[in-house]
């Protein structure tokens, strides 16, 4: 959706993508996130989501590397910092930044090609953090508390499987072969633990159509 939608937007700069699952509980930061891009040279700028009882959960995300094991998702990391509200409070950041809510320079969108459409709602961002950080563009996250997702925090095993999925996918693409192999390992423990001896054939292939996948582990329902 975000690649149809930055080729439609021809005669923009910006483009802040939404989750069609998020809330406003007050003015969101987009002029300020899109100011950090015309104004402060940034390419992607991304922002603190909201669980629904209104605390601050994952905004800030690791790169695609090992840390990503050790990292706890649903901690917010700016739980000192207040809200910013101008373009200058933008902080650079190395890393990924999360996807139900983040603004992009269109142009250099299209130059890295937009996002990997085999993935299939997870992983996105992390793809978009690996073919940013590759071509040089610089990444920011301002905090904000006003942007609420609606399923933020809320753990699902069977969520959790496409998205080892997806970022084993990203690992093999590239070449994090170590990265690759620990979520295959993963991947292996929850086919077993849910017995969803279906997906066995597949966890061997890295890109299998995501759809199929959804419907062999009976989850579709649960997603839509």
């Amino acid at each position: 959706g975000v690649n149809q939608l930055a080729r439609m937007s021809t005669d923009m700069d910006v483009l802040v993508a939404l989750n069609l699952d998020v809330k406003f509980r007050d003015a969101p930061p987009f002029n300020a996130m899109a100011q950090a891009i015309a104004k402060g040279s940034f390419s992607i700028v991304g922002t603190s989501i909201l669980n629904s009882h209104g605390a601050r959960g994952a905004g800030r995300l690791p790169r695609l590397s090992m840390s990503m094991l050790s990292h706890d998702f649903g901690i917010d990391h700016d739980k000192e910092a207040t809200d910013g509200h101008s373009w200058r409070d933008a902080m650079p950041w190395r890393g990924a930044v999360h996807g139900a809510c983040f603004a992009i320079h269109i142009p250099k969108f299209h130059q890295v090609g937009g996002f990997d459409e085999s993935l299939f709602l997870y992983g996105e961002e992390f793809d978009l953090a690996v073919k940013s950080e590759s071509a040089g563009m610089r990444m920011a996250f301002l905090v904000s508390s006003s942007i609420e997702h609606a399923s933020e925090g809320r753990l699902d095993s069977k969520k959790q499987m496409l998205n080892m999925y997806n970022l084993r996918y990203l690992a093999w693409r590239e070449r994090r072969w170590i990265l690759s192999f620990v979520f295959t390992v993963r991947l292996l423990m929850f086919v077993s633990s849910q017995a969803q001896w279906s997906l066995l054939s597949l966890i061997f292939r890295p890109n299998e159509p995501r759809r199929l996948i959804l419907c062999e582990s009976s989850i579709e329902s649960n997603l839509e």
